[in-house]
């Protein structure tokens, strides 16, 4: 019911999945089966003992794991071009860099195997009682590698599970007119190599657009969603789009595709006549690595911050604060203030709050997940389309304007980040029914949040 099933042709697809997943259990499983029999029992064995074990277990398992072994690198190989579609998508995509991560460690675990099947143990069978301790726990050293390996093997998978849609299915859903129609809620589309992705919120709805330069101007398509969120996607509003001073066709369901002779600032998009939003069209060009860089040193930064302030305002359909204070203190603590003046602290599993117009703490259930500064702030994972839209200058030092799509929100943002000291300044996302704006500011500064159980928990 997943990547699988949605890719074309599903048939194909889920029999290779099925197939991988049955030959992933025959081999990393039974690694795994014999980490956990035979591990705990090395030393109680004694040196005949696991000499029978080499000549007699291993072997029989050798026999099962090799075609594993094979079936898994086949229907790999064939699960990696229907849901990448092109080789660049294994490093221009997040997901490709994961799924990358993935063939590492599968790879490793084959080198693994292949120096132990064809070097230590027929040795270590070879010379039998005249084998040398050294030889014969360096081979057994090695082995209890295999699991470790595969276990960072089912960490990457589970990353890929995350992602929405691998890369070549939503391009085609995007290239589809049939498939905008058909499906409901809709995957939203990732960007494409060398492709811009930006958003604009009419106030009810998301107009996202994927621009690309195609000759002197632009192409590219342009869609509308509803505020609200489907289990698997954005659903589309059944709005009519035009691109100003563009030619366009529709592509389904409050969607159209549009190409012009020129390259404005700004795409000018007409929703049904009552309303009009811009979507940035210019960004650098041959910068696309430069952008990533730029901001996965800056998330790096942030994520390993010690202390930091953060002022957060959401403009929404709904009624809500319009501002938020936060004060974070690594690893694990955190306090906040709206602007209507309720508190709230955070630390590790615990958490208060103070009503405005109250002066007592109430404390609150323990969290079965511990608050941690370093996950709170945002994660780069399902960021994707880096571009750099323009370098401004701010009190005299360069700041770059990156756009970039996150695709698990997903959501569509503009990053200011100083360029120097490698500080996220700003960023305005949008997603499903908000605008959220971010400024960060005073980085590693001290920062004194009193915990309400007295001056002993104060930090």
């Amino acid at each position: 019911s997943g990547h699988a099933a949605a890719a074309s042709p599903p048939q194909l697809a889920v029999l290779s999945a099925w197939v991988h997943l049955v030959a992933a259990a025959v081999w990393l499983g039974g690694i795994v089966l014999l980490a956990a029999v035979w591990g705990p029992q090395l030393r109680a064995l004694g040196s005949g003992g696991r000499r029978a074990l080499l000549g007699s277990v291993l072997p029989r398992f050798g026999r099962l794991a090799l075609p594993a072994f094979l079936l898994v690198v086949a229907t790999g190989t064939i699960n990696s071009i229907v849901e990448l579609g092109e080789l660049d998508a294994l490093w221009a995509t997040a997901y490709g860099r994961v799924l990358l991560v993935k063939i590492a460690l599968v790879l490793a675990m084959a080198a693994v195997g292949f120096l132990h099947v064809r070097g230590l143990r027929p040795r270590l069978v070879r010379l039998g009682q005249r084998a040398d301790e050294r030889t014969e726990r360096r081979h057994w050293r090695l082995l209890r590698t295999e699991p470790l390996l595969g276990a960072g093997a089912i960490a990457a998978v589970a990353f890929l599970v995350g992602f929405p849609t691998p890369p070549r299915e939503l391009a085609e859903a995007e290239a589809s007119g049939d498939e905008v129609r058909r499906c409901d809620p809709c995957p939203v589309p990732v960007p494409r190599p060398g492709e811009l992705s930006v958003a604009a919120w009419t106030g009810s709805e998301v107009v996202a657009g994927w621009i690309r330069r195609e000759g002197p101007g632009l192409a590219g398509t342009v869609r509308i969603y509803k505020t609200s969120k489907g289990k698997d996607g954005a659903a589309p509003a059944d709005l009519a789009l035009r691109v100003l001073r563009a030619r366009h066709e529709s592509c389904g369901r409050g969607c159209v595709r549009f190409s012009m002779d020129d390259h404005p600032s700004a795409l000018r998009v007409d929703v049904a006549g009552r309303t009009a939003v811009a979507l940035p069209a210019r960004w650098e060009r041959a910068a696309d690595q430069r952008a990533r860089r730029i901001v996965a040193g800056a998330f790096e930064r942030l994520r390993r911050v010690r202390t930091l302030r953060l002022y957060e305002r959401a403009t929404s359909d709904a009624e809500g604060e319009p501002g938020v204070t936060y004060r974070l203190r690594a690893p694990d603590l955190m306090a906040y203030r709206t602007s209507a003046g309720t508190e709230a602290i955070r630390a590790d599993r615990r958490s208060w709050i103070r009503p405005s117009r109250s002066s007592e703490w109430q404390r609150l259930p323990p969290t079965e997940i511990p608050y941690r500064t370093s996950n709170w702030l945002r994660s780069q994972i399902f960021v994707q389309g880096e571009r750099l839209l323009r370098i401004e200058r701010e009190r005299g030092r360069p700041i770059a304007v990156v756009a970039y799509m996150d695709s698990g929100t997903p959501g569509w943002a503009t990053t200011w980040i100083d360029i120097g000291s490698q500080r996220v300044r700003r960023v305005r996302t949008i997603v499903e029914n908000n605008v959220i704006e971010h400024r960060y500011r005073a980085y590693n500064a001290p920062v004194r949040i009193e915990l309400p159980g007295g001056p002993r928990d104060a930090r």
